[in-house]
Order: C-alpha cells, then sequence, then structure tokens
C-alpha cells in the first residue's frame, strides 16, 4: 500500500474494514507550510475498528495523536508500536532533522520518566484489550550520544554538563578557533560516525555503563510500572535501547500486577 496516503486519501484504511494488522511509515507526517515552518499534519486519519496491531514508524509527530485515535477507531487493538525517525534509523538527516538540530531530546530523555510514562498511559487506559505497547523512545540521558562519541571514544569520562559546541571541539571535530561550531556541524557529527556503534552493547563502553546503564534500566522499569497501573491489561511495555547494537534494539519488560510488583 506504498503511496496510498496522499491529500485525498487519509480515509483510505476505511476501505479495508477487516484488516487486523496495519504497519504505516510516516515519515511524511511534517511538511514545510506557506511561511516555510515546518508543521505537523495527518498522514492517515482513521483506522478500521477490526485493527488488533498496528506499528507506526519514522513519525516526528506526537505519539498523542496516534493514541488518540486508536482510542477512539480501535477499541479491540492488541499491539501498539509507536516508532520515530533518529539519528540512528536513518543514514542521511531528513530535512526536519536539519531544521532542528538541537531538538533530538524529543525522543531520548531521563528527566520526568515517569511523568512520561503517566500520561502516555492516560491517553490509552480505556483500551482494555492493549497487551503490547511499544514507544519509541529513549530512557537515557539526551547527552550520551555526545559524551560517547567525543569524549568515551577517547578514553575520557564526559563533563557533568556537556556543551555540544564544546563537545564537538574536544572531539577535534572542529578546527576552526577564531569562531564556535555551527549547528551543520553537529549534524554531521551525529549522522556521520553511526557506524562506529554497529556493534554496541552493554559491555561495549565502560563509561557509558558507569554513567547510564543503570538508571536508564531503572527508569525503564519505573516507567514500565506507571504503565501497567494505568493499563493494566498489559503485558510487555517496550523501549527504545541505548545499549543495543546501532541503538537500534528493544528493552523489553514482562509487566506484572501492581500487587505482584509490590511484593516482589
Amino acid at each position: 500500500m506504498d503511496g496510498v496516503f496522499d491529500s485525498d486519501n487519509h480515509a483510505v484504511l476505511q476501505r479495508f474494514p477487516h484488516l487486523h494488522t496495519v504497519t504505516v511509515d510516516s515519515h511524511s507526517d511534517v511538511h514545510k507550510n506557506p511561511s516555510g515552518r515546518f508543521a505537523y499534519r495527518d498522514v492517515f486519519n482513521s483506522l478500521p475498528a477490526n485493527v488488533l496491531r498496528l506499528e507506526i514508524m519514522c513519525a516526528h509527530g506526537p505519539d498523542l495523536k496516534i493514541m488518540e485515535m486508536v482510542r477512539t477507531r480501535c477499541p479491540k487493538i492488541e499491539a501498539l508500536r509507536l516508532g520515530r525517525c533518529t539519528m540512528f534509523n536513518r543514514s542521511t538527516p531528513c530535512p526536519f532533522w536539519l531544521g532542528f538540530p538541537l531538538e533530538h531530546d524529543a525522543y531520548m530523555a531521563s528527566d520526568g520518566t515517569d511523568q512520561y510514562a503517566h500520561s502516555a498511559a492516560q491517553e490509552i487506559a480505556s483500551l482494555s484489550q492493549l497487551k503490547h505497547l511499544r514507544l519509541g523512545v529513549y530512557l537515557v540521558s539526551s547527552t550520551a550520544v555526545l559524551a560517547h562519541r567525543a569524549y568515551h571514544l577517547r578514553k575520557e569520562p564526559a563533563p557533568a554538563l556537556i556543551n555540544w559546541q564544546q563537545a564537538l571541539i574536544d572531539s577535534a571535530e572542529h578546527q576552526d578557533t577564531s569562531r564556535p561550531p555551527e549547528a551543520a556541524q553537529l549534524v554531521d557529527f551525529y549522522y556521520r560516525t553511526q557506524a562506529m556503534d554497529a556493534n554496541f552493547g552493554p559491555d561495549s563502553c565502560s563509561f557509558c555503563r558507569d554513567a547510564f546503564y543503570n538508571q536508564s534500566k531503572d527508569f525503564e522499569r519505573g516507567a514500565s510500572t506507571v504503565m501497567k497501573t494505568i493499563v493494566p491489561s498489559l503485558e510487555t511495555v517496550e523501549w527504545m535501547d541505548w545499549f543495543s547494537p546501532s541503538h537500534l534494539g528493544i528493552s523489553r519488560y514482562e509487566v506484572k500486577p501492581p500487587e505482584d510488583v509490590a511484593h516482589s
């Protein structure tokens, strides 16, 4: 069904009322409006009521929009997987990330993880048959990429507070000392150095492990428990995993009932 979504076909999925499984590449969910600014748009605006499994790939827009549609259109859904366009799953930056090179914390963050989980879970609390949920975010510090590539690869611990311009200077990516690095250099740094992490894992970088591993796993477990509390039907919750090959792997949690968690 490639290419079926355009300005005249946002509701095309309704023509297939017996669809049970849908996968949508939502990379076109942003566009430049007449003023030249990026704006979000709906790739599709309807889903068949019988959908049981929905996967969204490469989205830029907020998950809450998809959750709202699923909540109102697909009451019997059992599996929901929400994926983002990230610096890890594209070999070159798309126009959106060229325009917002400092906003990758939209999918990488370690602040307010329980609050995020609570807010997301509230959006899907009415989905009484939802068993499997994947959220395309990394519950790890948004500076993990700079810490690893600018410092850890040189066998140095990263500073507690990381400034991206200083990180590029420290990594020798910026040679012109007469002026600070520009955002375009940060984009190049993010995307050009991806190949070096192809075999990344929990034991690949002792600095990353010491700085982020236990904290990230604690955040994932805590956020998964929050979601289970609000959506009792959940059996698994998945997050994107920094500690995986090319940072494209999944952290999966088998969530217990709240009373079991309390006594475990």
